[in-house]
Formats: C-alpha cells, sequence, structure tokens
C-alpha cells in the first residue's frame, strides 16, 4: 500500500542541468502543504512521485521504482512547474473504489 501523504522524489544525476532543480521541487513542496518530499527508494511506495529531470533527455533511470504510469510527474524544464502542480493534483487523488 502506498504511503498516502508521502511524494516520492527522483532527480537525474544532473550532468546537464539547465535550471535549479532543488529549488523547483521546494516551490512545489509549498504548493502541496501537509506533503511530504522524499528522496524516492527502490520498492517504496507512493501516492505519487516527481522525476526531475535537468533536461529534455529524460534519462534518469526510474526502473528500479514502483509507480504506475499515471502517478509519475516528469519535469524537465522549470517552465513545466504550473503544468507539474496540475498533474501531480491529479495523481495524488485519491483513487474511487
Amino acid at each position: 500500500m502506498a504511503d498516502r501523504d508521502k511524494i516520492g522524489v527522483r532527480y537525474c544525476g544532473g550532468c546537464n542541468s539547465r535550471y535549479d532543480r532543488v529549488a523547483l521541487v521546494r516551490r512545489l513542496e509549498a504548493q502541496f502543504p501537509g506533503w511530504g518530499f522524499v528522496p524516492a527508494r527502490p520498492q517504496a511506495e507512493y501516492a505519487a512521485l516527481v522525476v526531475v529531470c535537468g533536461c529534455p533527455a529524460r534519462c534518469v533511470n526510474i526502473s528500479s521504482l514502483t509507480a504506475p504510469a499515471e502517478k509519475c510527474v516528469y519535469i524537465t524544464d522549470e517552465a513545466e512547474f504550473d503544468a507539474a502542480c496540475r498533474r501531480l493534483s491529479q495523481a495524488i487523488q485519491p483513487q474511487e473504489e
């Protein structure tokens, strides 16, 4: 079962970062009070997963993470902040049974 109040964060290696990825995640944290943004760990489950890529290559490896595609929010540029907030909001909505 997913940890209902945690959002996993996976950063790319940062070899070609074009923006401040950590600052962007801090902005996300401010937009989602009450949610814990934690480093994503293999085999752990989260309410959603934020994959922070420093450039459009999206080469970060998330194969060891267990998250369905609809719960993964990729960010490749700080200009995507508003869209990422919308996608993350949708991803953390409780699923109807």
